[in-house]
């Protein structure tokens, strides 16, 4: 995946989000979730249809790969949330 500057500028600001949600809530935010007024629920699923799709660079699967809680499934979590 060739990633413009603005791009990853923008990948970069929402993965820092994501990993500040996680930190301060302890989960993963819900698909419907807004945090500083970023969609982070939708953005996950986004990358987790690049992923499905081979667009996400190695670098980019990487860093939500090692996010606490990260799957790449959204039906893992929600199964997870319901064993809960």
């Amino acid at each position: 995946m060739n990633d413009s500057s603005i791009g990853k500028t923008k990948w970069t600001q929402k993965i820092h989000l994501l990993r500040e949600f996680v930190s301060i809530n302890d989960r993963l935010p819900r698909m419907s979730e807004t945090y500083q007024d970023i969609e982070l629920g939708k953005w996950m699923e986004h990358q987790r249809t690049h992923y499905r799709n081979k667009e996400l660079s190695e670098e980019k699967t990487i860093a939500l790969s090692v996010i606490p809680g990260w799957h790449w499934r959204w039906e893992t979590n929600v199964s997870l949330l319901k064993k809960k």
